[in-house]
Parts: structure tokens; sequence; C-alpha cells
């Protein structure tokens, strides 16, 4: 394609350090072009400190699954979620931001669609089963362990299984099968979200007997027809109302080229409450603090107009601290996205990496 070319045509550049990974150069180039760039007060800020200790953490809870010497991914907070497009910009971005997914030669062209939705829920879904390992077993205590169980799953279950019900519901009897045969789950899991090997995980699949899919690509499939067309039975309609309004919601605020900068300073805002956080490009993921910042203070004044500021000032102080922990969730939920990047894969989704556009003279 003419705005970029494909990551392989790094090797090209192997003179320049051929002992260092294409992909690991790309990252590196992502993050320097990333730090180069002016961020705004609102804009995006690097918090060294946090990606350091993640990184610590992340190495020593999937100690198996991630390579010590990968990147370590810079952690940015930010009021505004960044809305730059591909197009404009000099970082290595995925195909799927240029409208290119790289579908599995066992999915037909009439299920990509299903496929695509599918394969992001799993995604979705293996990303916070991580992110729940990693504050269990990063807890240094049983009371923060208990504490840490606690605020995870109310994130997980908001965050999580609300909008991507069907990837949770049959993961969770991929669960229950891979225990009644004593097979480990999460190695499966983790195996296939970080390093991309899913036979152990395909093969648990294919041993749970509730499924009717052999292997993680036909399971996103089916998950994909359930989410487009809601299925009938013992399965709550609830459900499928709660993932179509999220994906509405999500589409809503996405930009296209035609909007103004008023409608795109709107997008953009409502983007930023509407997602805790985004994984930005190989590299650097960002977490949203314009969530956390606005439900206390709109709790405090909406009890502070109706004459009751204490009560006001007391859920404002729990709603507060609701937030912390969905903040912290969210944080480490972007960083295991980020972690579980490869050039051909995010996580559990094919992806091919395209380097930057080629510079023009204007």
């Amino acid at each position: 394609m003419a705005e970029g070319q494909p990551l392989p045509e790094l090797s090209t550049q192997a003179e320049v350090q051929p002992q260092v990974p294409p992909f690991y150069r790309a990252v590196a180039e992502n993050q320097k072009a990333w730090r180069e760039v002016k961020h705004g007060l609102l804009g995006s800020h690097e918090m060294p400190r946090v990606s350091e200790r993640i990184e610590h953490n992340m190495k020593q809870v999937f100690s198996e699954y991630i390579d010590p010497a990968y990147p370590r991914v810079i952690l940015a907070r930010a009021v505004l979620q960044d809305s730059s497009s591909p197009y404009e910009t000099s970082f290595y971005r995925y195909g799927s931001e240029y409208g290119i997914l790289p579908y599995p030669e066992s999915v037909t062209p009439e299920d990509q669609q299903y496929y695509a939705h599918g394969i992001y829920a799993l995604n979705e879904w293996a990303t916070n089963y991580a992110t729940r390992y990693y504050f269990t077993h990063t807890s240094k205590t049983p009371l923060t362990k208990s504490l840490r169980q606690l605020y995870t799953q109310a994130a997980d279950a908001l965050f999580g299984k609300a909008p991507y019900h069907q990837a949770y519901k049959h993961m969770a009897e991929v669960s229950k099968a891979a225990q009644a045969t004593k097979n480990n789950f999460d190695h499966a899991t983790f195996q296939a979200l970080f390093q991309h090997d899913f036979t152990v995980l395909n093969a648990l699949i294919a041993n749970t007997p509730i499924l009717e899919a052999t292997n993680l690509d036909a399971l996103a499939v089916a998950i994909g027809k359930q989410v487009v067309k809601p299925t009938k039975g013992s399965t709550p309609y609830y459900t499928h109302l709660i993932e179509k309004t999220v994906g509405s919601a999500v589409t809503a605020v996405a930009e296209t080229p035609t909007d103004s900068s008023v409608k795109r300073s709107f997008k953009r805002t409502g983007k930023s409450l509407i997602q805790g956080g985004q994984f930005v490009m190989p590299g650097v993921a960002e977490v949203g603090i314009a969530a956390p910042i606005v439900a206390p203070v709109a709790t405090i004044l909406e009890g502070a107009a109706l004459g009751e500021i204490e009560r006001g000032l007391a859920v404002g102080g729990a709603t507060l601290g609701t937030t912390a922990a969905i903040f912290a969730f969210t944080t480490i939920h972007e960083t295991v996205h980020g972690y579980s990047t490869s050039d051909d894969h995010v996580g559990l989704i094919p992806e091919h990496l395209y380097s930057p556009p080629p510079k023009t003279d204007k």
C-alpha cells in the first residue's frame, strides 16, 4: 500500500542493529518519535517510574511468556486521548488502522465480519484475565490480595463481562473442561496471548463438549454471530443490548475525515470519557484520567445542587475510591495489550505491522 511498507522490509536495515529483532527496533523508533511529539496540557504524558515498575512486575509474573529483552512499554496518562490519524504520523502502525486485517485462511469471506467481532471480544477477555492474574500475583499480603480480587472482579465485570458476555461465557466453559481434565488453563491462555502460540488453547477448545467450535478461529466466528444476531434461549437479552450499546457508543465517538474541528473536539472528549485507556501503538499505552476526575466531581456537585453537600462528599469519596480502582485496572489492562504485541499479532488478534508513511516535501 502507498501509505506504508510492511515491517519485514526492515531487514534492509539489519546492518544498523543486527542483534535486535526488527519488531523491537520498530518499538524503539515509535517511542523516540512519540517522545519528540509536543504533547499539550491535556494530552499524553509519560509516567516513567510507573512504566518501569510495571515492566518489572510483568516480566516476573509472566516470566515464562514475556521475553526479558522485550522493550519497556511506555505508559502515559492523558486527560484527552490522542486522536491523530495514522496517515499523519511517523509511527509504525498495525494494518487494522488502515482497514486491513489478515484473516486466517480458515475464515471464509462471509464470516470475516463475525470473526473480527469475535476475536476482538476474545482478546479483551484474555487481556482482562491476564490483568486479574497480575493483580493477584503482585499482592504482598493476604489482605491486599483479597481487596485486589474484589475490585478487579468488579472492574472486569463492568468493562469486560458486560460488553463481551459471549466471550466470557464460552471461555468459562473451556476453563471448566480444562479443570475437569487437569489441563493448565492459565498456561494455554498466556501462551496464546503473549507468545501467539494457540496449540494448547485450540486443543482445550476442541475438547470442550458444550462448544461446537474446534479452535480459536471457529470460536471467534461463533461469538461474532451471536453478538450480531442475538441468540434465543437461556441467554438474557440485556447482555446483547449492552454489547450493542457499547459498540454504538464507541462508533458514535469515532472521528471521520469529514468532521469539523469542533465536532472532533467533542468526539475526542466523549471517547476519553467512554474509554478508560487505549493501546496507542507498539511501544506506547495510554490510560485516561478524564473519567476518574469527572465521576467523583460530578457526584459531589450533584449533592451540592440538591442541598445535600454532606451526602455528595460521602458518595463522591466512595466514587473516588471506586474510580481509583478502575484506573488501576485500566492501567494494567492497557499495559498487557502493550506486552502482548508482536509484528504479526496484538494478543490473540492477527495483525500486520506497517512502517511509517514516507515523508513528502510540502
